[in-house]
């Protein structure tokens, strides 16, 4: 074929007459050339030779602008431009050849001019070109030719197109594009030949992969999915990437369309890519079923992700009942659902992955998915059922959806608030729960044959699968009753409760027969481990997987296996036979032989029928003889827990542990753990047995024959302890059973000696365990003498030595033990010997040569424990540590025993090691070892604590600690108590910290009341001193004084030391008093009032002499007793301490070392709140109560001549009460000189009050000027030299302001002395208080402080400029300095230009973003006056700011923008001629935001103030401008389009209608609201959109629609309503113009606009264009109408749109006059009511704007229709949401209100409906009333009703009141300021309304954590939002949780009070609190409050006078 070809080739040559050369292009003109020489028949050579010279080559991204190629390009199109040459040729219509080389010339030269930004302007030509409707509709056809080369070419230059200039001409792109081409979709078929599989696909594409380059469009999108399964896996790939990451990760894209596009269809191919599943090409990772596995993961698994929506779990969806559900009716993912049905869980692994995912996300397809995927069951020896079953286990184990068993309004947690959810009232149905636990009633019987199959794989399979089934049904159970305990339901009444049940029921109706399980089981056990032979692994998996069978069914279906008469018992009987196999067992079969065992023990606790003595014959062992050796053999945790915690089940309920079964612990503890080789002998020849079996048989027969006569073993338990003691045993009977029959063998001989020992040191071991348990130590002793008894003697084991020894050595460390707790025991030092003996040495050196061997290494560590418990040799600690170290080293665990055979008096056991101490010695052993000087050490506290945060203890654990160190306080000696109680508290400490607060209750209540010794030692008469501060320490630590609860645990020890105090109070103090001083803060308030009382009439009644002779104990007592008085709070303490006074006053002399009783005498006479340190308000408000409550108390007669100088706040307050005590201290200021006086700091309280409260006759008559001069200049030098903002300082400020006011005649020296002063400050530091105080002097002295302003003014500036240049970061900037600062510059005065000036350049330099330091330039900047210049100069700084051009392109903070706008807008306005440059305004059109909040109102202002100064219009400007950010936009048209569609359709809900078109004042621009943030502007909106109209108007159907969807003409519609006539008249022309372009546009959508329009038009009057006539301001319902109807058309898939559309047709014209829609939307019929008359409710509150829309509201009785809507749908959230809304925006006009209060009851009808108050209505209703006492017309309707309209709406805030927080609170709190009818005088419902509010607001206070550090004279400055309150926000409250808040509600109820005659107790608490916010904020910040304090002093004075 070839061959032939070439022959053919050549003929044709040789007939031809002449070929011409192919050509080779070096320049432009050789190309152009080219083409005009051959402008006829172009030849096809060189068209390729020139494609193949421009063409890139794949991979090529990159070019360099020197690029042969890119030169070749300029050149040619500098000739020819626009490819000139190349269109010519397409225009002749040439062969198809030759058509698509000439395209792809085209797209070479588009691709490669668009590389760099200088050869783009080349290519731009080309673009236009292309882009035109002609060529476009050339390329069209192109693409549906049959020349597939063509096609591809084609396809090529539309990519490039698309990709030229970044994506310029994308836009134009889309709109030119024909996407109606029929044979698009067929395209997407084609692929290219050939198998070449080594190019990259995408590198070559053909004409699908190219297609996935344009712009989606749904049907082409859906065609891609059609044939994916057959493309390459590069293509899948891709395919697959673009659309994860520009589609579903693309947060534009609504969700809807996301989900719309990958509906079942699509899914369902790309299932069909899980077909090809091997390895295509040489890359091992291109697996196509991977790359869509991991895709269709991505999108359906993930709740809220990709098409997988959040649903109820197991709940119905809410808006379809449970019956529809179960039948497959509505889900929230129907999709999911019909695509599992389709997976292939079986044959694919990845699909049942994504199957399961998908389940697990989806909780509610679970139930359906089961019952319909068909799965076969029937069980037989496939691969296909053991898939299915596996598969059916896989589903049922997904996790319970217990996220869905709490109701959807619960709120997340945080870090700093803990998550809140509340459980749904309801469980789940039935069925669904049953579905997900056993999914099919079949199942049974399926089941049930597959556990008796011959095959052990079925068996195995069925039995894991119903073991999946009874696990879930077990965490099911778990989660109901989960719910059951929160929602505290009844068993038999409680909803989850029976659905718990009904589950029950349901599964035992479902499961296998308990006989099937149990013949399963009886089947392996009788295999498995028969005769000591290991199991096999089959048998043993088997075997478990019974034993785990019989387990669950006694958890969950317990009524099902008491049907069966099954002996649990017998389950042990294996566990011998399996210990028998021991070594010989596989390492996995023993891990199964584990987990059966696990199971096992289980199964028995769940078991009613185990009983713990039976034997399975007579012969064999009882179940606990196995269990407790199971014990001991076994080292694994989780066994040997299981087992503690059976055994302990099984006794607790019995005679033998039913008094603790606790106890059982320390009896399994002791078991001993010693392992020993065979044949093992003690140096006398005595056999050494296994110490393990012994001990356990011994145990488990005397536990047997206890049981069997419990009653006499306890009869002889209480002889142990002696019979006068009445008191209750704390043991088991056990212990008298080990004792008797230990007694019983040792005398009949029938112990070895090997078993006596063993069980002597067993029974140690329980009895030493016994000892913190235990009351007294008398049951201990008795023991231990009875065992004493029993193991010592001449007759015992006299032919073994060693053992009798060994046992007489195990009777001394249990004396030891014993004796440690009740006197100290003989110390080592007491021996005699020093040192070991040579053969231990011998010994020791032999055994530290022993090599570690595996086998042996444990017997060997076991056997140094047995020598160190038979040797009777002399050990020190060398010798212990040594053979420690030994053992260490052969077997660790062994220590634990080895310590414990350490005798406490040796001392040894805390000389050894650190590490082992803490790792392997008991807590109890530790305390019992430590002697006193141990005690004391740290090294023993650290070696403690390690230890006892080795592990977590229990309650039972500590209360056993605490109880041996308590038995260590031994009464009578008093020497250790320090240390012991330390130890005590060391212990306490570490248990406060692990234990719950109720347990860690239970462990105080143990230590101080169940044991006595604590009392009765803190009752010791004789306790030394040195023991008191560890008793204090521990006290402290256990108590808290403020609670009754804990108090109440001491209460007796209070009353003892009360009781003796009070009986030697009239003697000379004993040394009792030292032990009362630390019960003193523990005592009950009346006993520390009347001991007190006591003590003081004791000292007053004592001659000075007697004082003086008294020690030190009775000041200590005074002082501890006052102090903790002082701290108490309440009025009864206030009263008390100021009947004491004259007591108090007295004691000074007598005891003047007492520094306490200033304090007292300052709390008993201050009569004014005075603000405290305290930082919880709390605190600070109980205070100022207690003042204001004794203001008025009377003092004594001789307060005035024992008067002295005391502190500053006792003499203040005897000030303000009293005008002896002024003229004493005027008198005593005026001798002698002021530097013989205290400090200033300190007198300066009482000069304030003296000032402050002397009357004008005092001060006239006392005050001496030189000493008013004097003092004033000592003050202004202390205050000066004191820049540190404190208290001192405060108070310092306000004697000078206090003096500078009552001295008039002397103002001018003052300000002297202040300038003087002010002279001296150092300009590097600020003093704040002095800023502060300018504008209060201002205020005061008007212009005679001007020298003193200036003075302040020159200083803070030049403060600030080094302050603003030196800090760089901003976080460093004082910002209440600036604050300060500002203040004082907008008095205007001595601010020097050349000091301010310096202050602003380093403002705008450094801290452009700082909106604090912005405010201070822009207020220097108005107040002095810059040249031209010099403005320029700062303004330009600004504009070119780096971070001027961050905030320009990034969203900012409100604030920082407001401050640098502000800047900007007073820059500005100063010079316009010079300020208003273009250079100037393009930069600020990217900071503007077209919204009306105020910088962006003000940035409007400067862009007209430019048009009005330069004649030019900033419409070029604004063709750039975008709020999105982009650049690539060139008109009007653009920006539009960029305009945020929502925020229009905001703006035209919310209109403000009463926005001007006229120029703004400075003081309309600076006034915004919350919600013009959120809305744009619409005068800048109309303007844009009227040059968008002019300038370049769409041209294309999609420009059009782009333009309305914008919803720019639904704005222009409603401004029809606006309040202003140049707003409508520019509307009216926009809309004019718009009908005419309308005309002539090309639209499918063109018909329904233009019939909108035209029903406008007809509303509107003929215009003649000489009118002048405005037009008419239309209804709002009107213009809202056509607005929704308008956005209906190109939003279709909103539900108004058929409504509307309908409803305009169906009308000639509109009806004016009329509320559209009103009953067909309020009273509809539909499928959508609800839907339907919630949008009809918002189009009420949205169109009420003017009385005109009130009108026709009244005209039709609309709030008629709409109370009787809101009474009937109480449960509606939604509905009565949307009616308060309306009434809301009612309210808001006056007309209306006044009309609604007297025609509508609206006041009756509000108090009706708070009946019951609504929690998440409550901000509404208070908003709805507020409205109402502000725009009512209040003279007519008090007129009307007589006042009684105040009264109703007192009523419906105190209705309000009753779940108000803080916020609420400040609302209802501004409501009742505004009520002033006369009706309410003396009113009864005012008073319970002021109470109610008075009550919430001390709640809050209680828990609030606000401080008044930080908030002095700032408190108010936040603005508040005022009334009238519209919709916007209703349900959102205006304020901040503050102090702000907290005060305005003060000054709110204080005045509601005043004005209304409250009673005087009432007003006494709040006018507490209104001083309090005084003095937090300052007089400035409350005037209400100044008001208030001058009346308070006014008062005392008239009181003292």
């Amino acid at each position: 074929m070839v061959a032939h070809g070439r022959q053919k080739q050549a003929r044709l040559g040789d007939s031809a007459v002449a070929q011409p050369k192919t050509p080779n292009f070096s320049n432009g003109r050789d190309i152009h050339a080219f083409f005009w020489t051959s402008s006829q028949n172009v030849p096809i050579d060189g068209l390729k030779t020139l494609r193949n010279q421009l063409s890139l080559k794949p991979g090529e991204d990159s070019v360099s602008t020197q690029d042969a190629r890119l030169i070749l390009v300029k050149e040619w199109l500098e000739t020819s431009p626009g490819a000139q040459d190349v269109f010519g040729v397409l225009e002749k219509g040439p062969q198809p050849t030759t058509t698509a080389l000439c395209v792809s010339i085209l797209s070479c030269l588009l691709t490669l001019t668009s590389l760099h930004f200088v050869y783009q302007t080349l290519g731009q030509p080309i673009v236009k070109k292309l882009l035109t409707a002609q060529r476009m509709r050339r390329l069209d056809s192109y693409l549906s030719g049959a020349h597939s080369d063509l096609c591809l070419a084609a396809l090529k230059l539309l990519n490039a197109i698309s990709k030229f200039a970044g994506g310029k001409e994308q836009k134009c792109l889309l709109e030119s594009f024909s996407w109606d081409v029929k044979v698009f979709h067929k395209l997407l078929y084609m692929r290219r030949k050939g198998k070449d599989g080594e190019h990259d696909i995408l590198a070559r594409p053909d004409i699908r992969t190219l297609s996935m380059f344009l712009e989606q469009h749904r049907d082409i999108f859906l065609s891609i999915f059609k044939g994916l399964n057959a493309d390459p896996h590069l293509v899948v790939r891709y395919v697959l990437e673009v659309l994860w990451t520009n589609l579903w990760q693309d947060q534009k894209v609504k969700r809807t369309l996301k989900v719309g596009l990958f509906g079942e269809t699509t899914v369902q191919h790309l299932l069909k890519l899980y077909e090809r599943s091997a390895q295509e090409g040489s890359d091992p990772e291109h697996v196509p079923a991977d790359v869509v596995h991991h895709f269709l993961l991505a999108i359906c698994t993930h709740r809220g992700v990709g098409i997988c929506f959040a649903d109820n779990g197991w709940y119905p969806r809410r808006d379809a009942d449970a019956e529809t559900n179960q039948k497959g009716g509505k889900f929230h993912n129907k999709i999911l659902a019909n695509t599992l049905k389709t997976l292939k869980v079986n044959d694919d692994a990845r699909q049942q992955e994504l199957a399961l995912k998908v389940l697990r996300a989806c909780p509610e397809l679970v139930a359906g998915y089961l019952s319909s995927t068909g799965l076969t069951l029937e069980p037989r020896l496939s691969s296909k059922w053991l898939a299915n079953i596996a598969f059916l286990g896989a589903i049922v184990s997904l996790p319970v959806p217990v996220e869905s068993f709490f109701l959807p309004t619960g709120t997340a947690g945080s870090s700093s608030a803990p998550a809140r959810y509340t459980y749904q009232p309801t469980p789940p149905p039935l069925a669904t729960v049953v579905e997900n636990v056993l999914p099919s009633a079949s199942l049974k019987v399926h089941l049930s044959k597959a556990l008796q199959a011959p095959s052990a794989l079925v068996q195995h399979a069925a039995g894991l699968a119903l073991a999946q089934c009874m696990h879930k049904c077990e965490k099911v159970l778990d989660a109901f009753r989960t719910v059951e305990q929160a929602l505290e339901e009844d068993e038999s009444d409680g909803q989850w409760a029976r659905r718990r049940v009904e589950v029950e029921r349901e599964v035992r109706r479902r499961a296998p027969d308990f006989q099937v399980i149990i013949a399963f089981s009886n089947t392996y056990r009788s295999r498995g481990g028969a005769g000591g032979i290991p199991p096999s692994t089959k048998s043993a998996m088997l075997s478990e997987l019974a034993q785990r069978l019989l387990w669950l069914y006694h958890r969950c279906v317990p009524s099902l296996v008491a049907e069966a008469r099954y002996d649990v018992g017998k389950s042990l009987q294996t566990f011998p036979d399996q210990e028998s196999c021991g070594s010989d067992m596989p390492t996995e079969t023993e891990g199964l032989h584990r987990l059966q065992q696990l199971h096992v023990l289980k199964m028995l606790k769940e078991s009613d029928q185990f009983v713990w003595f039976a034997k399975a014959a007579p012969s064999a062992p009882s179940n606990i003889h196995i269990l407790l050796k199971l014990f001991f053999q076994t080292t694994h945790g989780a066994i040997r827990e299981a087992l503690t915690s059976l055994l302990t089940h099984a006794l607790r309920d019995s005679l033998l542990f039913q008094h603790d079964h606790e106890e059982l612990h320390l009896w399994l503890d002791a078991l001993p753990s010693t392992v020993r080789s065979p044949g093992v002998e003690s140096p006398d020849d005595a056999p050494l047995t296994d110490e393990r079996e012994s001990v356990v048989a011994f145990l488990d027969e005397c536990m047997q024959r206890c049981a069997k006569t419990p009653h006499r073993y306890l009869e002889e338990l209480d002889v142990l302890v002696t019979v006068d003691l009445c008191r209750s045993t704390n043991a088991s009977p056990v212990v008298v059973t080990v004792l008797e029959q230990l007694s019983a063998k040792m005398r009949s001989s029938l112990l070895t000696p090997s078993d006596a020992l063993a069980l002597t040191t067993y029974v140690r071991k329980v009895v030493v365990s016994l000892l913190g348990k235990q009351p007294d130590l008398v049951l201990c002793q008795s023991i231990a003498a009875r065992l004493a008894t029993i193991v010592i003697g001449d007759d015992v084991f006299p032919k073994y030595p060693v053992i009798a020894a060994a046992l007489r050595k195990e009777v001394e460390i249990l004396d030891a033990c014993i004796s440690r707790c009740s006197f100290e025991p003989r110390t080592a030092d007491d021996q005699m010997e020093t040192s070991p003996s040579s053969a231990v040495q011998t010994f020791v050196e032999h055994v530290e040569q022993i090599e570690n061997q595996s086998g042996s290494a444990v017997a060997q560590a076991y056997e140094l424990v047995d020598w160190l418990r038979l040797v009777d040799q002399f050990l020190n600690s060398e010798i212990i540590n040594r053979l420690a170290a030994v053992v260490k080293r052969l077997h660790p665990p062994a220590l634990s025993t080895f310590y414990l055979h350490l005798n406490p008096e040796t001392n040894l056991l805390c000389a050894s090691e650190r590490e082992e101490l803490v790792a392997w010695v008991p807590v109890d052993w530790l305390l019992l070892h430590a002697s006193s000087e141990q005690l004391r050490s740290t090294h023993f506290s650290s070696i403690l604590s390690d230890a006892l945060g080795t592990s977590r203890k229990s309650l039972y654990t500590y209360k056993r600690f605490c109880g041996i160190a308590i038995h260590r306080l031994v009464l009578g000696s008093f020497t250790d108590v320090g240390c012991i109680l330390d130890t005590l508290t060391h212990l306490i400490a570490c248990a406060k910290a692990e234990l719950a607060s109720q347990e860690f209750f239970v462990l105080k209540s143990f230590v101080l009341v169940e044991r006595q010794n604590i009392r009765l030692l803190s009752c010791a008469d004789d306790l030394p001193a040195s023991a008191h501060p560890a008793l204090r320490r521990l006290l402290d630590l256990m108590i808290d004084h403020t609670e009754y609860t804990d108090r109440s645990l001491v209460s007796s020890i209070c009353k003892h030391w009360i009781a003796t105090i009070s009986n030697s109070i009239n003697k000379t103090p004993g040394k009792n008093i030292s032990g009362l001083l630390v019960w003193i803060k523990f005592m009950a308030f009346e006993d520390l009032l009347d001991i007190t009382g006591q003590v003081l009439r004791s000292l007053q009644s004592c001659e000075n002499s007697d004082v003086a002779a008294t020690d030190g104990e009775m000041l200590n007592l005074v002082e501890e007793l006052l102090s903790s008085l002082v701290h108490y709070e309440g009025k009864l303490v206030s009263g008390w301490l100021n009947e004491h006074l004259s007591a108090f006053l007295s004691l000074r002399q007598l005891l003047p070392t007492v520094n306490v009783l200033e304090r007292v005498i300052a709390r008993s006479v201050n009569g004014l709140p005075i603000p405290s340190d305290e930082s919880a308000i709390k605190s600070v408000v109980d205070e100022a109560q207690l003042h204001w409550a004794s203001r008025l108390s009377s003092l004594p007669r001789d307060a005035s001549s024992a008067w002295s100088r005391d502190t500053a706040v006792a003499v203040a307050s005897f000030i303000y009460r009293s005008s002896v005590a002024r003229n004493h201290f005027w008198t005593w200021l005026a001798l002698g000189d002021l530097s013989e006086k205290p400090a200033l700091d300190r007198l300066a309280p009482a000069i304030h009050a003296y000032f402050d409260s002397s009357f004008d006759e005092e001060f006239n008559a006392t005050s001496d000027g030189d000493l008013v001069k004097t003092l004033f200049s000592s003050l202004a030098k202390q205050f000066f030299n004191r820049p540190a903002k404190d208290r001192d300082t405060q108070v310092l400020m306000m004697c000078l302001i206090k003096i500078m006011k009552r001295c008039s005649t002397r103002r001018s020296d003052f300000v002297k002395t202040l300038v003087k002063w002010t002279s001296t400050l150092s300009v590097d530091i600020l003093h704040q208080e002095a800023l502060h105080m300018t504008p209060i002097l201002d205020e005061i002295c008007g212009g005679d402080i001007d020298p003193f302003v200036e003075a302040i003014t020159s200083h803070a500036l030049q403060w600030a400029v080094r302050h603003l240049s030196d800090n760089a970061d901003t976080t460093d900037i004082d910002e209440a300095s600036l604050d300060d600062l500002i203040e004082v510059l907008y008095l205007g005065k001595g601010i020097i230009t050349h000091f301010s000036e310096p202050v602003i350049a380093a403002a705008i330099r450094q801290h452009l973003r700082h909106p604090r330091v912005m405010y201070l330039a822009e207020v220097l900047f108005s107040k002095i006056s810059l040249k031209p210049a010099n403005v320029n100069r700062h303004l330009q700084s600004i504009l070119q700011h780096a971070h001027f051009n961050q905030s320009s392109t990034s969203d900012v903070a409100i604030e920082e923008k407001g401050a640098v706008v502000n800047l900007l807008f007073k820059m500005f306005r100063a010079y316009p001629a010079n300020t208003c440059q273009p250079s100037h305004i393009q930069p600020l059109i990217h900071l503007y935001s077209g919204t009306l909040s105020s910088p962006d109102r003000q940035l409007f202002a400067i862009f007209r103030l430019f048009e009005t100064q330069r004649k030019t219009s900033v419409a070029s400007i604004f063709a750039q401008w975008s709020q999105l950010g982009s650049s690539s936009q060139l008109s009007s048209l653009d920006a539009i389009s960029n305009l945020d569609a929502n925020c229009l359709l905001r703006t035209c809900l919310n209109l403000p209608d009463r926005r001007t078109l006229a120029v703004d004042n400075e003081e309309e621009v600076t006034v915004s609201r919350v919600e013009d943030g959120l809305i744009y502007d619409p005068v800048f909106v109309l303007l844009l959109f009227a040059q968008a109209l002019i300038e370049s108007p769409p041209r294309s159907a999609l420009s059009w629609v782009s333009l309305y969807r914008t919803n720019v003409v639904s704005l222009v519609i409603r401004c029809m309503s606006s309040a202003d006539v140049a707003v409508r008249q520019l509307a009216s022309l926009q809309l004019g113009l718009l009908w005419k372009l309308m005309q002539t546009a090309d639209m499918q959508e063109k018909g329904h606009v233009i019939h909108l329009l035209d029903l406008l038009r007809d509303q509107l009057p003929e215009m003649s264009e000489i009118s002048d006539e405005p037009p008419i301001r239309l209804a709002s319902y009107t213009t809202l109408l056509l607005a929704h109807a308008l956005r209906g058309i190109f939003y279709p898939s909103n539900f108004i749109y058929p409504i509307t559309a309908r409803f305009l047709l169906q009308r000639p014209e509109l009806d004016v006059h009329d509320v559209p829609m009103l009953y067909g939307l309020l009273y509809s019929s539909s499928g959508d009511w609800k839907k339907e008359r919630a949008w009809m409710v918002r189009f009420l509150a949205d169109g009420m704007l003017s009385s005109e829309d009130w009108r026709l509201l009244k005209r039709r009785h609309t709030w008629d229709l709409l109370a009787s809507l809101f009474q009937g749908s109480f449960n509606d959230r939604t509905l009565r949401h949307g009616i308060l809304e309306v009434l809301a925006n009612l309210t808001s006009h006056s007309q209306a209100t006044t009309s609604l209060v007297l025609k509508s009851s609206l006041i009756q009808w509000i108090e009706m409906q708070l009946l019951i108050v609504k929690t998440d209505e409550s901000i509404a209703w208070a908003k709805i009333i507020e409205n109402i006492l502000v725009v009512v017309d209040s003279g007519k309707i008090e007129q009307a009703t007589k006042g009684e309209w105040q009264t109703g709406l007192l009523r419906c805030l105190t209705k309000l009141l009753y779940d108000a927080d803080i916020l609420l609170l400040r609302l209802i709190a501004r409501s009742m300021s505004r009520l002033s009818s006369g009706r309410l005088h003396h009113s009864p419902s005012l008073s319970d309304a002021l109470e109610l509010a008075l009550e919430r607001l001390i709640k809050y206070e209680k828990s609030s954590a606000l401080s008044l550090a930080g908030h002095r004279y700032r408190a108010c400055a936040s603005r508040e939002a005022l009334p009238p309150h519209r919709s916007q926000r209703l349900h959102q409250l205006p304020f901040k949780d503050n102090l702000a808040s907290w005060g305005s509600i003060v000054e709110g109820l204080w005045s509601v009070a005043i004005r209304h005659g409250v009673s005087e107790d009432f007003c006494g608490q709040l006018s507490a609190r209104l001083l309090l916010w005084r003095t937090a904020c300052g007089s400035s910040g409350s005037r209400v409050g100044e008001w208030a304090r001058e009346q308070a002093v006014t008062l005392l004075k008239d009181q003292a006078s």
